[in-house]
């Protein structure tokens, strides 16, 4: 657990915490740019992180600073911003997503009155609408740039009547 969050290199792998998180998204991207058939890439990030993890939403960030200087004639770049993304077939994400709720909604009472923000305290993300936002934004040629929980869930909703 050390290893995860201090970024030592990982047994035997010599890979530091950077490159499995920014890296892995990297690659697949500048491979998608080889391919004429590839039009959009669709990165599932993050809107924040508490503390402990602002080295996770710093590689976040690298890889969507370096998909947005694409031009979007190369590769048009989609940046899911999910809060904690929970799911029913994942029992404790249930709990913990309520959990998320109710701390999303006291640090927004809170920077409403004092403007306070609590950093990584954001509104939880079903996966389905994590899942259902991305085949949507993949497939859209208007969407591109970042979407967080009402944009994803609007981009959804806008498919309904079609």
């Amino acid at each position: 657990m050390n290893s995860f969050f201090s970024g030592s290199k990982s047994s035997g792998e010599n890979v530091t915490y950077e490159q499995a998180n920014r890296d892995s998204a990297l690659i697949p991207a500048r491979e998608a740019l080889k391919s004429p058939r590839t039009k959009a890439f669709v990165f599932v990030s993050a809107k924040s992180a508490p503390p402990l993890l602002d080295r996770y939403l710093k590689a976040k960030r690298e890889v969507e600073a370096e998909l947005s200087a694409y031009n979007s004639e190369e590769l048009r770049s989609v940046f899911l911003h999910p809060g904690f993304v929970f799911h029913p077939s994942k029992g404790y994400s249930l709990p913990l997503s309520s959990v998320m709720s109710l701390g999303e909604s006291v640090s927004s009472s809170l920077k409403k009155t004092a403007g306070i923000e609590i950093p990584g305290l954001d509104a939880p993300t079903s996966l389905d609408l994590l899942a259902d936002a991305a085949v949507v934004a993949c497939l859209s040629e208007d969407v591109s740039g970042v979407l967080e929980n009402q944009g994803m869930q609007d981009l959804v909703n806008s498919l309904e009547g079609v």
